[in-house]
């Protein structure tokens, strides 16, 4: 049974819709300035390459990606500081993946045995600057292992509050016999991936697929190994690609111009709710 991955998104489709940042600088002690840590089942985890935080129409999400892949996302129905839960009744989750190509994600809003917290410490607008903490417990759908992240920090990471989509840039789709057009359309190429992504200007409903960055033009099914389709309906219900295929009819590497079309059907944590996506199609220019 192919593993899911239901809040993959929060990564993709507001997490690094501007882009994840790095900022290097040292702070005055504890976690160095720019820099997210954490304990995995104990095991330290550090992202200082590639960690940042968004706010996108009132959403807020921060992200951290480690040297090895293994990436720490939260995000929260809100753009202001404060505590916030993480498991299922609460306004945010928050996600551990192994990596970016293998199917083996971590949620804490998984079941009534998962949940934490996040609190916002900081947000500096004028300076572009968010610190906080966090910690949660998680688990794997398919397998139903769970681990416990403990000990997260988050300290003065670069902040993107702007999301602007070039008028060349377009992702459409008709879902269940209704027409969607994102109007926030973002491409985003990190750890071998590429990430494309349309959303409504509140940040839901979101609708994306995500491919390897070497990709050529052709067709490709959907396996939630290498290709993968996701759409969300909203803060709380996520639901991913069981079956679909991407096909390719335009990759300029060099531009970073990619055009196609996509259809797939996508079902929830426990496959109780199902979406059919047809006519999807995309013109964007990653980043």
């Amino acid at each position: 049974m192919k593993i899911k991955l239901p809040l993959l998104s929060l990564i993709i489709m507001i997490g690094i819709i501007s882009g994840l940042t790095s900022c290097s600088d040292a702070g005055g002690g504890g976690t160095p300035s720019g820099v997210m840590i954490a304990q995995v089942d104990g095991v330290g985890f550090s992202a200082s390459d590639s960690a940042g935080g968004t706010i996108t129409a009132g959403f807020l999400n921060v992200t951290g990606v480690a040297s090895n892949g293994r990436t720490i996302s939260i995000t929260i129905l809100s753009d202001q500081k404060g505590t916030y839960d993480l498991g299922p009744a609460g306004l945010g989750a928050a996600t551990y993946q192994v990596s970016p190509t293998a199917s083996v994600t971590y949620t804490s809003n998984a079941s009534i045995l998962t949940g934490g917290t996040v609190t916002i410490s900081k947000i500096d607008l004028a300076a572009r600057k968010i610190s906080g903490s966090f910690h949660f417990t998680a688990a794997n759908a398919s397998s139903n292992a769970v681990i416990d992240i403990t000990n997260g920090e988050f300290n003065d990471l670069r902040l993107s509050t702007t999301a602007v989509t070039p008028a060349s840039d377009s992702l459409s789709a008709t879902i269940d016999g209704v027409p969607f057009q994102g109007v926030l359309v973002s491409g985003v190429e990190s750890l071998g991936m590429i990430s494309l992504v349309g959303s409504a200007a509140s940040g839901y409903p979101s609708l994306g697929i995500t491919i390897p960055d070497t990709t050529s033009v052709g067709t490709y099914a959907i396996d939630g190994i290498s290709y993968f389709g996701q759409y969300n309906t909203n803060a709380t219900t996520f639901l991913s690609a069981d079956s679909g295929s991407i096909t390719i009819s335009l990759h300029d590497k060099v531009a970073k111009r990619i055009e196609g079309t996509f259809n797939f059907v996508a079902t929830d944590f426990g496959q109780t709710l199902s979406d059919t996506i047809t006519n999807g199609k995309f013109k964007i220019t990653y980043n």
